[in-house]
């Protein structure tokens, strides 16, 4: 069952405001010219050869209320991580991808900069109808490196519209180039204290 109806997807893609959004970006550490080691704080930057999307993280706050306490229920029942909930400087945002974009291999965390370095838990809420895009499909990279969703029936659960997928913000994931349409998703990440 759906985490979304379908008519919630298209309600909460109708509010969004047509000025809140903007170009996805990466978070890459700073770097000294003369030297090869990290430095500072990690800066934010448009890199379309990894990532190009659009984002726009105006939210209903009630229906962000409402994600965090579900999604929290969930992660603890199935991960049981030490989880606070959404972090102020980390808001759960839309992600729009249409032909040409997509999201390289990358894993959700592991800065040492706040609020990345506190994710723990990461999840995707399929908006769009999956007749309506070709391609752009959340893929997990699993240890015997075949992929979650490749799988015909995988794939079919995870691209089912108002579908929620849950992970560990360490696993590494993609979102595939989108070849036509567009793709809508609602991403999100649970904090919390570090592993030990």
């Amino acid at each position: 069952m759906p985490f979304l109806d379908p008519a919630t997807c298209a309600q909460l893609l109708g509010a969004l405001p047509p000025d809140g959004w903007q170009d996805g970006r990466i978070a890459r550490p700073s770097r000294s010219p003369a030297r090869a080691e990290t430095i500072g704080e990690p800066v934010n930057i448009a890199d379309d050869t990894v990532r190009s999307c659009r984002i726009n993280d105006r939210l209903d706050p009630a229906f962000v209320a409402r994600l965090q306490s579900d999604a929290m229920t969930l992660g603890a029942a199935v991960f049981q991580f030490d989880i606070d909930g959404f972090h102020d400087d980390d808001p759960p945002h839309v992600m729009r991808y249409e032909a040409g974009d997509g999201f390289a291999w990358h894993v959700d965390n592991g800065t040492d900069t706040a609020p990345i370095a506190s994710r723990k838990l990461a999840f995707s809420i399929q908006l769009s109808d999956p007749a309506t895009y070709v391609g752009g499909d959340l893929q997990l990279a699993l240890y015997d490196q075949k992929y979650l969703g490749t799988d015909p029936g995988m794939a079919a659960a995870m691209r089912a519209q108002g579908s929620l997928i849950l992970f560990a913000a360490f696993q590494l994931h993609r979102i595939a180039p989108v070849t036509s349409g567009r793709r809508d998703a609602l991403v999100g990440w649970l904090h919390g204290p570090a592993f030990r």
